[in-house]
């Protein structure tokens, strides 16, 4: 009988360790780090949707600061660029009728005119041509969609082109006349294309204004069919608007040795 040598018994203790590992290995290493492996891709997934979730948390509360401050803004404009409802407060109610509004609406109107008024004499200018609020139309049927551009604007607003404007003074005056514009009480006034005329000190200025009011309120009164008709009287003005340019109460036309406006 052959008799085997040390090396021998290593070499084959040898084979049978790797044939042990091998097994192991293929049967249960491996596939449990194939199974590893495809948890922890689980996990990575689970922790970026983990992540957009906060993200995306973070864009809906960035979103919601954005409109709350646009929001504040926009209530600043409310307060400070618009009329208060109500004919007294020298607003008007867009609830009401269409018939009563064209009623109401002169008084509306000479609101506007006397507040166009008190701005054309700021920077204690002469007023040489001022400019007149043009009146509503009286048929019920119009009134809202031509007067307040609704529903072709999504909320109904006045829109005048004031024309060209001239005032009377030094040119600090005249400036801070057409710069005074900007911060007109109640409604959204954008003055344009000043020029200069005349030998300083005394001036004459000419320029453009644009006037917008935001009408506050929730509800439209209800129309009226077509054929509807007129609103017979009115209040102050109607067709013939007053307290525009030489109208009682309005900014005078101040010509060669007329006295200032006051």
């Amino acid at each position: 009988m052959k008799k085997f040598t040390p090396l021998t018994w290593i070499i084959a203790g040898l084979s049978l360790g790797l044939a042990a590992l091998s097994y192991g290995y293929f049967s249960n290493y491996a596939p449990n780090m194939v199974e590893k492996e495809a948890f922890d891709a689980h996990k990575k997934d689970l922790e970026d949707v983990i992540a957009m979730d906060g993200r995306a948390k973070k864009r809906v509360a960035d979103v919601a600061m954005e409109v709350s401050k646009k929001s504040e803004e926009w209530q600043a404009i409310v307060d400070q660029k618009t009329p208060q409802p109500g004919l007294k407060y020298g607003g008007i109610d867009l609830s009401v009728n269409a018939w009563q509004l064209v009623v109401d609406a002169p008084t509306f109107r000479d609101s506007m005119q006397a507040a166009v008024n008190r701005q054309v004499l700021k920077g204690g200018v002469k007023v040489i041509s001022a400019p007149v609020v043009p009146a509503f139309s009286q048929d019920a049927t119009k009134i809202v969609s031509e007067g307040f551009n609704y529903p072709a604007l999504p909320f109904p607003i006045v829109m005048y082109d004031l024309g060209t404007i001239q005032v009377r003074g030094t040119m600090n005056q005249i400036m801070d006349n057409f710069e005074a514009w900007s911060r007109m009480p109640n409604y959204m006034a954008i003055s344009a294309g000043l020029q200069f005329t005349g030998t300083t000190p005394v001036l004459t200025g000419t320029y453009n204004v644009t006037m917008v009011g935001y009408v506050q309120g929730s509800k439209i009164g209800a129309s009226v069919p077509e054929g509807g008709g007129s609103a017979a009287g009115g209040s102050g003005g109607g067709n013939a608007p007053g307290g525009g340019l030489n109208s009682p109460g309005g900014p005078q036309r101040v010509g060669k040795g007329d006295r200032n406006v006051k």
